[in-house]
């Protein structure tokens, strides 16, 4: 009973940090992306 509360007690902690760290690692690409459009645009821009 108490290996089986343990086991439970863990997926609880260990889960959420990996939902967690996979909404951040998006945001970050997705901020990555921004940030690459932004400076190819201002590129773009100071060529013409």
């Amino acid at each position: 009973m108490s290996l089986a509360g343990a086991a439970i007690d863990n997926q609880e902690q260990t889960t959420p940090p990996y939902a967690a760290d996979r909404e951040s690692r998006r945001d970050e690409f997705r901020m990555a992306g921004r940030v690459g459009r932004n400076v190819s645009n201002l590129l773009a821009a100071d060529a013409i």
